[in-house]
């Protein structure tokens, strides 16, 4: 296994393992611009002793979605699922979708069926009125490389980034989302598709203080 290999499996797995079975994501619906908007806000930041040339940084997160359709919006409400996480270097590169990591995640989830979809949302999904907004936390891990490392692919430096993460809006791989779209049209347009963040400045430090990560 690479180095960054190593890195990624020892840090970055822990913060996606949810279940037992394994899922992938098509992310080729992604959506930055539609009626759903997906904010993020860093709440903190945690750095990981590695070795002599990698370490990685945990993310504490804050995201928001926020209806600016005219219309209401169904959207899922449960634990987010990050399936990618990018990082530019600057906002300009973000917003042309130049990406200095453009990391996925491969995803575990519960290993029982799912609930059957009813005639309307259940508990699991929210229902937004043009201009609400629904905030959840989740948290991602990157993995970053000593100033003085050689550039090693999947890693940043230390320094000014920008940062953007795709949610998998719709988690279930046994139900269809036709299928509850159909259903639900009375109530809202469901949105199913990955949705991703605005993005926003990102710092990684040169000389951090460490944190114990060893849980």
């Amino acid at each position: 296994m690479t180095t960054i290999g190593r890195f990624l499996s020892c840090f970055a797995a822990p913060l996606v393992l949810l279940g037992l079975s394994w899922c992938a994501f098509d992310l080729s619906n992604v959506h930055s611009s539609t009626g759903l908007a997906l904010s993020i806000k860093v709440k903190s930041v945690k750095y990981c002793r590695g070795d002599a040339e990698l370490f990685t940084v945990h993310l504490n997160l804050r995201l928001r979605y926020k209806n600016q359709a005219d219309h209401p919006i169904i959207v899922h409400a449960g634990d987010p699922i990050i399936g990618h996480v990018r990082i530019s270097r600057n906002m300009a590169d973000a917003r042309a979708g130049r990406f200095e990591v453009d990391s996925s995640a491969d995803i575990l989830t519960a290993g029982e069926s799912p609930a059957p979809l009813g005639s309307a949302p259940d508990k699991r999904f929210v229902i937004l009125k043009p201009g609400e907004t629904f905030g959840f936390d989740s948290f991602a891990a990157i993995v970053a490389r000593r100033d003085t490392s050689p550039l090693i692919a999947g890693t940043i430096p230390p320094g000014e980034h920008v940062l953007q993460v795709v949610v998998n809006t719709w988690p279930f791989s046994d139900l269809d989302p036709e299928k509850a779209r159909s259903l639900w049209f009375r109530f809202g347009e469901l949105h199913s598709d990955p949705v991703a963040s605005e993005p926003v400045p990102l710092t990684i430090h040169q000389n951090p203080e460490w944190a114990d990560c060893s849980e």
